[in-house]
């Protein structure tokens, strides 16, 4: 049994996931640093530390949050 990925192409899904992820990251981060030098050497450090934050706290929202599934909406039209 292959300890390091127990399910066939799981191991393809993880990379491709990290790489979108490193790709969107960067994006993300380029886009910020084009604002805050298009803004002017006043408002860069705050645009920069704001978008910081912002992230930041997305993220850690995001992490808390347990993940739900369709069932637990209650949208189906099973009865309960």
């Amino acid at each position: 049994m292959d300890r390091i990925c127990p399910c066939p192409g799981g191991c393809l899904y993880k990379g491709l996931n990290r790489a979108m992820a490193t790709v969107t990251g960067g994006g993300m981060a380029l886009g910020v640093q084009w604002m805050a030098n298009r803004s002017g050497k006043d408002l860069e450090p705050i645009i920069v530390s704001g978008s910081l934050f912002l992230f930041g706290a997305f993220v850690v929202i995001h992490v808390d949050q347990p993940q739900r599934h369709i069932d637990q909406f209650h949208l189906t039209n099973r009865p309960a």
